[in-house]
Formats: C-alpha cells, sequence, structure tokens
C-alpha cells in the first residue's frame, strides 16, 4: 500500500507532493455549490455543512492523508489552528473548520501516529473536528490530491483557498461576497433556513379555553359558515407542541367532514412565509390546502395529503408536484415561503425542502379541513401558526439560473448558474458495441458490426485536439469487448523532431469496452507564459496531465508515441525524429512536411483530428512519412463536439447466438453459430435449481418453511432447529401455522465447537405453545439424520405479545457408527402477536357461558347459567340461561338438608353466599 502511493505522487502529482500550492487537477471549480455532506467526528459528534451554512458559519475544509507528507507540514503550520482559536467557536464564531481524513484504508492508529501509514500523531495537534474515513466526501468534491482546501461561505459557494495564509484565508472569508445565504427561492443556491420577516399573524392558542371553537376568532370562519356546530373546530389539550393549547381537527367519516375551518390570510404580492406545526397520531391521517381568496372555494392553490403510512403528497392542479414522509405520532413543522411577485412557492415539511414549483395567486388563506388519506379518518393537531412578511428574501450572493452544467450532456446549458439533473445522449441498445449505460437519449449512433474486428485488440489514439493557447489534450479508444486497466500504459511526446522522450505521463483508471478515456492539458495559467484552459475543453476531462513539460503541452510538429507495459508501441502520431516545421501537411510531394506553397494546409497544428471509422488499431511502427489524411479527419480548431465517444466499424459478417431464449442472442448475426449460446438459469447457489453452468440470471426457487417442503434436499444447507425463526398473528384473529423441526446430517458438538455426524435426536418435548392454541399436532420420538418433522398449530389470539415455542431432545452424535450423547439442547422459535387495530367486541366476564378469550370490548352479550326460577330455594338472580339446578325451599321450622342456609331463612340464595363470603378465609374458634 506505501509502494502504491509513493507510486502514485510520483507519476501523478509530483509537484503537489513537493508542496506545489499553485496547481490544481479535476477538484470542483471556485464558483461551485459546496456538495452538502453529514458526517460524524472521531468525538462522536455529527455535523451536516449545510445546516452549518445556514446558521451564517463559514466553513473550511482541509481534506487530507495521514501519510501525506504535505498535508502534514501545512496543518502543523498554525494557520488553521490560529484561525480556529481566534474566529472558532471560542473567539468570534463565525468560522468552522474541519480535517477530513481522505483515505478509508488507514485506520485510527495512523490518525493517533501509531500506525504504518502516518507522518505524525494528527489527534495530537489538532483542535477543531477530525473527520474520519471521508473518501466518499473527498470524492463528491471530485478532488484528486492531499491537501485539498475549500473556504465555503454561507451562501454556499466555494473557493479553493489551498495553503494560503492567515491573510488570506481572512480576506476569502472575510470578504463581501462571502455573506448571508441566498435567500431567492428561484435561485441555485436557495437556503430555506435563514431569513427575516415582520410579524403578520401568529397563533399558539394558549389564549382559548379548552373547548374554546376557533370561529371566536376574527381570524378564523368555518367553510360553510356553522360556527360552533360539528363544522368548527375546538381548541384542544389533547396534545401541544408548546405550551397546552393546540387545535385539534378531525373527520366523522374516511370522506371527510363536517369538520372544515379557514385561517384567512389574504394577501396578493411580495414575500411571505407561514408555518405551522402538525401532530398526526399512528393509524391517524390529514389533510390541508391553500386557498387562493379568503372566500372559501374559488380556487385551491395546492392541496397536500398526509397519509396514515407516514407518506404525504402535494398536488396543484391535480398534478402531484412534490412527496416526502413525515413522522406520525410527533410534531413537525410544515413551512412555505410564498414569493407571489416571482409566482413561486417553496415548501419544507419536517425539515426537507421539495423542489420549488408554481404559485401563481394571491394567498387567501389556509383550509384545515377534517380529512386525511380516503382510507383512515383523518385527525390532527395543528399548534404555532406563524405568518411573517419575508424583508430579505433575495440578495447579492444568489445563483441564477439552474441548468445542466456538463458540455456532454444532451440539456447543456452554458448559461447556468449551477447544476441539475442531466440528460445524456448515446447508444441506448445494451446489445451495440457502443452501448452507453448512462445515455437516457438515444442519438442514432448504435453500432453492431465491430464485435469480431479483426486486428481490434488494444487501444489507440482516436482524437488529437492541438487548439488555441493550451486547449490541448488527445482521447484513447478502447475497440475491445474488455475493460482495459490503463496503469500499463504511458503517453510520451518527442518533441520538435527529437528522437528520444521529451517527457512522459503515466496513464491512470481504465476504459470500458469500446469506451473513451480524455486525457487533457491542465494549464491554469499562473507561470505567466501559457494560458488557461478552457473550461469547457476541461469539462471532458477522463485525466488530466501533469504541470509543463508534459504530453499535452505539444504543438503541431512533435510526435506522440503510447506505450504499453514501458516498452511495447501501441500507437504513434507522426513520425519520431522528423521535424517537419510548423506540422505535418496534406503536401505528398515534399514528403507531407511544411514547405511553405500555396496549396499546402497544415493538418496538426491549429486543428482536432479524428481518426476514421474503419481504423482497428494504432500504428506499430514509426512510419517512413506521415500522411496525416490516410487514418485521420480534420475539423476546426477548438471543435470538442467529438470528444467522448467514438465510431470504430469493420465489414466482416457477425457472428453470433440465433436463439432467442439465448442469453447473448445477437439479433444482428449473420453467420448462424448456436454452440456459442448460453441460456439463463438460476445463479444464486442458495436456491433449489440453482444452475451453475447458467449463462444469465434466471428464475430461482427457494425453500419455504413450511411441512409441505419437507424432504426437499435445500434442507440439508440448514443447520438443526425450528423454521421459520419468527411468525406473526393478530390478536383476535384466527391463526394457523407451521413450524419445522430440521435435523441435519451433521451438528456442531457445543464444548468443543467441532461439527459431527448426527445419530439421532430423541425429541421428548414443545414447550410455550400459547394457552389459547386449541389444536396442535405433532409426533415426539427419536428423530434420524436429515430428517424435518412437522409442528402444526392453530387458535385465536387471545391478547398481544411474543411467545417463545421451544423444541427440546437429547441430541446423539456419531463417532466411527457409536452413538454418544451431547446433552439436552433446545431450540426456539417465535410467534409474535401484534395488536389488532379494531375492536374485537364479546363476553369478557370469566365466568360466562360465553366467555370470549380473546375480546378487548365488552358487548354485553355474556349469559350465565343457574337457576332462573324465582320460587326456587336456590334461585340466581344473575342466571340468563337455566341449567335445571332448582331446588324446593327449605323448611327453617323441620330439620333441614340444606347446609348452606347461613341466615336460616328457608332458602339458599345470594344472601347466603354474600354472608359466606364476608367470613372467607377467617380463622374460626
Amino acid at each position: 500500500m506505501q509502494i502504491l502511493r509513493t507510486f502514485l505522487c510520483f507519476f501523478l502529482l509530483s509537484q503537489l507532493c513537493f508542496g506545489s500550492t499553485t496547481l490544481s487537477l479535476a477538484q470542483l471549480p471556485d464558483g461551485s455549490i459546496a456538495p452538502d455532506f453529514t458526517a460524524t467526528d472521531i468525538s462522536g459528534v455529527e455535523h451536516n455543512l449545510y445546516d452549518i451554512l445556514d446558521q451564517g458559519k463559514k466553513v473550511i475544509l482541509e481534506f487530507g492523508a495521514t501519510w501525506s507528507g504535505p498535508d502534514w507540514g501545512y496543518h502543523t503550520s498554525g494557520v488553521l489552528e490560529g484561525l480556529h482559536n481566534t474566529y472558532g467557536p471560542d473567539g468570534t464564531d463565525e468560522l468552522r473548520i474541519f480535517f477530513i481524513e481522505s483515505d478509508d484504508s488507514t485506520t485510527a492508529a495512523e490518525l493517533n501516529g501509531t500506525g504504518a501509514y502516518t507522518v505524525g500523531d494528527w489527534v495530537a495537534v489538532t483542535s477543531y473536528p477530525i473527520i474520519d474515513d471521508g473518501e466518499a466526501i473527498f470524492n463528491s468534491y471530485e478532488n484528486s490530491y492531499y491537501p485539498t482546501i475549500y473556504t465555503v461561505c454561507p451562501n454556499r459557494i466555494l473557493t479553493q483557498s489551498g495553503q494560503a495564509s492567515t491573510a488570506q484565508h481572512l480576506a476569502i472569508f472575510q470578504a463581501n461576497d462571502c455573506a448571508e445565504p441566498c435567500l431567492d427561492p428561484l435561485a441555485c443556491n436557495y437556503s430555506l433556513s435563514t431569513f427575516n420577516s415582520d410579524l403578520v399573524y401568529s397563533e399558539g392558542f394558549e389564549s382559548f379555553n379548552l373547548g374554546d371553537y376557533i370561529s371566536s376568532s376574527a381570524d378564523w370562519r368555518t367553510w360553510f359558515g356553522g360556527d360552533e356546530t360539528a363544522e368548527d373546530a375546538q381548541v384542544s389539550m389533547d396534545q401541544a407542541h408548546e405550551g397546552m393549547h393546540s387545535l385539534h381537527l378531525f373527520a366523522d367519516v374516511v370522506t371527510g367532514g363536517p369538520m372544515d375551518v379557514i385561517l384567512t390570510v389574504g394577501l396578493d404580492g411580495g414575500v411571505y412565509e407561514a408555518s405551522f406545526w402538525m401532530f398526526i397520531p399512528d393509524g391517524s391521517s390529514g389533510y390541508y390546502n391553500v386557498q387562493e381568496d379568503v372566500a372559501p372555494g374559488v380556487g385551491w392553490a395546492l392541496d397536500v395529503t398526509f397519509a396514515s403510512s407516514g407518506d404525504f403528497q402535494v398536488v396543484v392542479d391535480a398534478v402531484p408536484v412534490s412527496a416526502g414522509t413525515f413522522p406520525l405520532g410527533q410534531w413537525f413543522e410544515v413551512h412555505h415561503l410564498i414569493d407571489m411577485d416571482n409566482d413561486v412557492i417553496a415548501l419544507t415539511i419536517d425539515g426537507v425542502a421539495g423542489n420549488p414549483f408554481p404559485f401563481d395567486s394571491p394567498f387567501g388563506g389556509i383550509n384545515f379541513f377534517g380529512f386525511g388519506d380516503g382510507e383512515t379518518l383523518g385527525n390532527y393537531y395543528i399548534d404555532d401558526v406563524y405568518i411573517g412578511d419575508v424583508f430579505d428574501s433575495a440578495g447579492e450572493n444568489c445563483l441564477y439560473p439552474p441548468g445542466c452544467q456538463d458540455v456532454l450532456a444532451y440539456n447543456y446549458d452554458p448559461a447556468a448558474g449551477c447544476d441539475v439533473e442531466c440528460i445524456y445522449a448515446g447508444c441506448t441498445d445494451d446489445v451495440a458495441c457502443n452501448y452507453n449505460s448512462n445515455a437516457e437519449v438515444d442519438d442514432g449512433s448504435c453500432l453492431y458490426t465491430c464485435f469480431n474486428c479483426p486486428g481490434a485488440t488494444d487501444i489507440f489514439i482516436s482524437e488529437y485536439c492541438e487548439g488555441s493557447g493550451s486547449n490541448k489534450g488527445v482521447e484513447f479508444y478502447n475497440p475491445t469487448n474488455e475493460t482495459i486497466n490503463l496503469g500499463n500504459y504511458q503517453l510520451q511526446r518527442y518533441s520538435n523532431g527529437s528522437s528520444i522522450a521529451s517527457d512522459w505521463t503515466q496513464l491512470m483508471g481504465s476504459i470500458e469496452p469500446h469506451g473513451t478515456h480524455v486525457f487533457i492539458n491542465y494549464e491554469n495559467g499562473d507561470n505567466g507564459i501559457s494560458t488557461a484552459v478552457d473550461p469547457a475543453m476541461l469539462a471532458y476531462g477522463d485525466q488530466f496531465d501533469n504541470p509543463y513539460p508534459a504530453p499535452t503541452y505539444f504543438n503541431g510538429n512533435d510526435a506522440l508515441v503510447l506505450i504499453k507495459d514501458d516498452s511495447t508501441i501501441v500507437d504513434i502520431f507522426g513520425k519520431v525524429g522528423e521535424d517537419p516545421g510548423l506540422g505535418w501537411t496534406n503536401d505528398s510531394l515534399n514528403g507531407f512536411l511544411d514547405i511553405e506553397t500555396s496549396a499546402t494546409m497544415v493538418l496538426t497544428y491549429n486543428h482536432t483530428l479524428r481518426r476514421k471509422s474503419q481504423v482497428l488499431g494504432g500504428v506499430t511502427a514509426n512510419p517512413d512519412v506521415f500522411n496525416t489524411l490516410l487514418e485521420w479527419d480534420v475539423f476546426e480548431v477548438d471543435d470538442w463536439s467529438g470528444l467522448g465517444w467514438h465510431l470504430m466499424s469493420c465489414e466482416e459478417e457477425l457472428t453470433g447466438c440465433t436463439e432467442t431464449s439465448a442469453c447473448n442472442f445477437e439479433p444482428d448475426a449473420v453467420v448462424e453459430d448456436n454452440e456459442l449460446c448460453v441460456f439463463p438459469g438460476c445463479q444464486d447457489s442458495n436456491a433449489l435449481n440453482f444452475d451453475s453452468e447458467a449463462g444469465c440470471a434466471g428464475e430461482c426457487i427457494y425453500l419455504t418453511y413450511n411441512c409441505l417442503s419437507i424432504g426437499d434436499e435445500a434442507w440439508s444447507d440448514e443447520s438443526v432447529g425450528l423454521y421459520p425463526a419468527m411468525q406473526q398473528a393478530m390478536h383476535g384473529v384466527p391463526w394457523s401455522g407451521e413450524w419445522v423441526f430440521n435435523v441435519p446430517a451433521t451438528v456442531l458438538e457445543p464444548q468443543s465447537g467441532v461439527s459431527y455426524g448426527v445419530h439421532h435426536v430423541a425429541w421428548s418435548e414443545v414447550d410455550g405453545l400459547p394457552d389459547w392454541v386449541d389444536s396442535s399436532e405433532f409426533t415426539l420420538g427419536d428423530l434420524g439424520a436429515s430428517s424435518q418433522h412437522c409442528i402444526a398449530a392453530s387458535g385465536i389470539p387471545s391478547a398481544p405479545m411474543t411467545h417463545e415455542i421451544i423444541a427440546s431432545g437429547e441430541v446423539f452424535i456419531s463417532i466411527f457408527g457409536q452413538e454418544f450423547s451431547i446433552g439436552e439442547q433446545t431450540y426456539s422459535a417465535w410467534l409474535e402477536v401484534t395488536e389488532n387495530p379494531n375492536p374485537i367486541p364479546g363476553c369478557m366476564y370469566g365466568n360466562a357461558v360465553n366467555y370470549v378469550t380473546f375480546a378487548n370490548v365488552d358487548n354485553g352479550s355474556c349469559l350465565f347459567a343457574g337457576c332462573t326460577d324465582d320460587n326456587a330455594g336456590n334461585f340466581n338472580p344473575l342466571a340468563t340461561i337455566d341449567d335445571g339446578s332448582c331446588g324446593e325451599a327449605c323448611d327453617p321450622e323441620n330439620e333441614s338438608m340444606c347446609t348452606t342456609d347461613v341466615n336460616n331463612d328457608g332458602f339458599v340464595n345470594v344472601g347466603d353466599l354474600l354472608l359466606l363470603l364476608s367470613e372467607f378465609g377467617e380463622t374460626c374458634q
């Protein structure tokens, strides 16, 4: 690993690794919007970049690696530590600094200075937060070297501040344009979290009494004018966001209503924020809409539905414009930023902002209707309603407009101020040789005749850009069906007729089959000699060249050679050892050299050249003359429209599989060769129908944990125990289920951990079946190896809870054919009885003849057995069913057989029972 890092440092970043601060490679350019991230530092504190920026703080991001000497040198210089102490949380509190260790292969030992790949104890010398394993953040900023240091302003725009001095850092983050967040919802870098507004209306319902109707407030009305009726909402103490009160909205039926109230607003023009807090209990749903007029029903600006699943949807003119999730059973904020000057609204629910959408009407009011998702009853609370007049919604720190900034994209917008989703064009047919998996629009470029082109065996130079100033680069093309690792290749330049390479650069990365790799000069103009490369050209780059001297500083008279494995020539552009003058020409009479004549055209200078499509490979021997037009088409200077793709074709007939059911069916095959066909099958070794010879994925069949699967071969892959491990039932709903007790061929002996063959299991007990199970079936006994046995049970669950079902038995292993006991073993599975959201009516009195064990709502249906004849001595006034037990009255004057006639009134009745119960449990003298 250390060798690899040294290698990369030497070949790719030589000046950077020696502390250069002027060169940048592929990182985000100044003026870009900083990608957001959430990360936890080594002290366990979570940080979100945008949250910090929205508080008005500036942020310095120091991307580094524990093994980077230049990073360590700057890190320990004291510049960032001094800034942190003076301007950080313990200073003026305007700045936050983070060290982001960006090599995920290093460990905490490296951070603490004790690992193999570190230059010191980073923790000991750093007082600001350290984020470890930050490679994903490093990549999101498109960084390519250590250290890379950015300053991010509250408007989310970044500047690469680099290894700057304290004064230079101050000049960046204290500049006027590194100020407050952008607050215009139309802008690319709009920030919702911080802006100022003047109060228009607020209501926390604390001035109301419990049960007051909201229509008693002049700012509220009911939809149809039914004040203090079922249409009106009342103040509640059931829930409250702050204080003790909130407004409770609910429906009587799932179709909504009758409760229906409106907070009237009546604004037309300007920028306003409108927010409220909402609470929707579990199992309920909610709804509100924004009205276009203070009079109800004139128009609906938007509708928002909160479903009982925890999902919400925003609809405008019957078209969904936004969706997301919200927390059930807890308060969450609903926030609107309504810009009626620009006809746009931004809606944030539970802190998550959706994309702005049109709002082209006045702000009439907010309608809270007793409705929900149409499947469950609407039932919700609102609290802390606020409407404010925003007085600084825009600013000089906003970027306009949003658009695709990738010049390779189909919808590239050169005027875009920030990046939004890009759409890419290319070949979208996945059987074509130049299929582009990133393409969303087919541009008609698909080729089907290049799979078996003879000679197309290695990469070659497919485009040569000798543009104005420093706009120079080359493109490499992979004509094969295999991904090629570029680590084995280097590009050499032979300058001004030299026969010895003047400079060279190791290529890096890889090229997908029939893909390209664009290699571009990265001159930034800081040397005062060369101009900077056009950013539009840079956008095509897959790799950027080293600083001067390097191959992409070529002119039209320099030869280029592509080398593989240090010595093998893969391709040659130009002629090594020949100085053609200004460049190679179309003048065949003069050996294509630049001998000035009126008919001469210099082709390799101030032109873009593209390899002809019939060229299948590179030039591997230095040519006698370089006739450019034999293999190259000529285009105008600074024409980069061909970068990133290349077309190659050949005339050989395509041979392939013509079986339509095959994985590699080739619809354009001219020569049929069905011996090449491979067919789909199940490629999952865990499936019952696994096919090791399958050519592509097909349907898989898996073991099901029920008694019907007993005997399937797949059971041999399962360990001993009960399957499935978990089943579910619902309180009050009839349930039936099965477990399979699997006894495999081998079992782990628990003391040694060694696997032995199973002789048999003496299955002795099943425990834990719930007492509400009224039917169960299983057969205890000796169970042989590689066998399965069924446990079936059914009943109606009487209460929510989790039951552990345990199968017990003595396990015997086989050693040289003899049985040895490893003791009593238990194997568990679980049956979870969940809550029933619906009422379960029935008799809940345990002594009743029709007692329902699983009922949770007594419906008054209980029946009690006893004597119902009031003339009988044992008449029971509580009995509702006569059980035939009535007997004659006892005569107190005569000797009676009624031993339980405690009060001696001649009858055995409830009075005797009460006397008996009053003395029950006492000690008699």
